[in-house]
């Protein structure tokens, strides 16, 4: 499916404004998949993005390779993969805030 998003999306709220051209022809709901500390961001990002249509948008999360929800802070992948994300999610926040 993501071939008919493109490959030009440069960001999370790109890939979820293509998603949504799609869905809005293609599909009564959707599921996206993505790791466990980026779901809060794109949730945030695909319910603002889906706001206002009929397609029902749910996101799911799935423990990456090399870490788990329970011991994440153990290796230096969960740690610098957290690390990334609080950034990633406040800067989010700041530059689409209502």
């Amino acid at each position: 499916m993501w071939k008919y998003l493109g490959n030009g999306n440069k960001s999370t709220r790109e890939e979820a404004v293509a998603l949504r051209k799609w869905a809005d022809r293609h599909a009564a709901s959707v599921l996206v998949m993505t790791e466990m500390f980026m779901a809060r961001r794109v949730s945030w990002i695909c319910q603002r993005e889906f706001s206002g249509t009929t397609v029902s948008v749910k996101v799911g999360a799935f423990e990456p390779p090399g870490y788990t929800r329970k011991d994440w802070w153990k290796s230096e992948q969960g740690v610098e993969a957290f690390k990334k994300e609080v950034l990633e999610l406040f800067y989010c926040r700041w530059k689409y805030a209502l």
